[in-house]
Order: C-alpha cells, then structure tokens, then sequence
C-alpha cells in the first residue's frame, strides 16, 4: 500500500500518513521529541532539587518546560494555530501534575527509606510526560 507525506514544510520524511487518516510519528520526530523534553526537563530544573512542597518551584518549572515544549514543537512542526494555546494549557497542566505526583511519593520514599523505590518513581514520571507529549502532539496534528 503506497503512502502519502503529510506536508509540513520541508520536513516532508518526519510525518506519514496511512489511508486510514492516522498520523504516523518517524523515529526522528520521536527522537526529536525526546531531546526537547531532556532539554526542557532538565535545564529547566537548574540547581533546585524538587520536593512535594515546594508549589511555587514547581509551577516555575512547569511554565519555563511547556515555553520551550512548546515553542521546540510548534517552530520545528508548523504547529502555530488556535489550537496552540490549548496545547499549551493542557501541557502545563500535566507537567505540573506529574511532577507534583512524583514530587510527593518521592519525599514519601524517602521518609520510609525506600530510596530504591525512587528510580523506579523516576522512570514513571519521564514515561507519563513523554507519553502525553506524543499523544497531544500527533492529535494536533490531525487537527490543523
């Protein structure tokens, strides 16, 4: 079965599309997805160490991931619309609830002294936030 491209400037080879409608995400585009969230996540992080309660924090680094989530995927995709905005609003929300989760059973881990426990709290937390990335990024793929 022939497929088509799905146009989005010149980054034709990062989208395919299937008779079926549904867009395909290639291993660069998931790869890109991937050094954008490390690049957001981390850097965004700075010298602090996270903890359930420190709220303030957290919102900081929940707004200074989604501007660069954001900004990364809408300039390199082509994603500037409407819709954009409420990628934003739904990327922000979930980041700050996913890190707040993490942040909580974290600080519970570790007051129970289960610290092996933590890497595993970890590995969960990146796997929420890249899988929410990818899923919203390709609905709004469709949509535009």
């Amino acid at each position: 079965m022939k497929q088509h491209y799905r146009k989005c400037n010149s980054f034709k080879f990062l989208f395919k599309r299937d008779f079926g409608g549904f867009t395909m995400i290639t291993l660069s585009t998931l790869l890109f997805i991937l050094w954008v969230h490390w690049l957001a996540d981390y850097f965004s992080k700075l010298d602090y160490i996270i903890s359930g309660n420190d709220i303030d924090y957290l919102f900081q680094h929940s707004l200074t991931y989604t501007i660069v989530v954001t900004l990364s995927i809408s300039v390199m995709f082509g994603l500037i619309s409407k819709l954009i905005f409420y990628f934003f609003i739904i990327i922000l929300t979930l980041h700050f609830i996913v890190d707040l989760c993490s942040g909580l059973v974290s600080n519970y881990l570790v007051k129970a002294n289960k610290e092996n426990w933590i890497l595993i709290d970890f590995g969960v937390c990146q796997t929420l936030h890249l899988s929410y990335i990818v899923c919203l990024f390709s609905f709004f793929r469709l949509c535009i």
